[in-house]
């Protein structure tokens, strides 16, 4: 084999550890076996997109139910307005405190149906 000519396996063996660096995405493969037993191979996680998705969603669902309780406000609906802001604490008890609010929600299921 001459200097010049790359293999599909001589290219794959010396590009392998560049892209792993860059964060591209690797075969298979090529992750077993960099890293010696597939069961270490790395997992992907979504954990901070779910995070962000759900921040992103419930800030703009905020943005909206403030928009109506100041339109409830200045038609003077207090009905409406006292609806509205109970809605918001609600969402946002669920997107900035899900934790907590899995919790007591599960209690409260437990309590009522036992």
């Amino acid at each position: 084999m001459s200097r010049h000519t790359l293999t599909a396996q001589t290219l794959t063996a010396r590009t392998l550890p560049i892209r792993a660096q860059r964060g591209h995405a690797l075969p298979g493969h090529a992750v077993s076996r960099l890293a010696g037993d597939p069961a270490k191979a790395p997992v992907l996680s979504l954990d901070g997109v779910s995070a962000l998705v759900f921040t992103l969603l419930g800030s703009i669902i905020m943005a909206v139910v403030g928009v109506r309780m100041f339109t409830a406000y200045t038609k003077k609906a207090w009905g409406e307005l006292i609806t509205e802001l109970v809605a918001v604490v609600f969402i946002g008890w669920f997107v900035w405190f899900p934790g907590s609010a899995q919790t007591t929600i599960q209690g409260i299921i437990h309590g009522v149906f036992g």
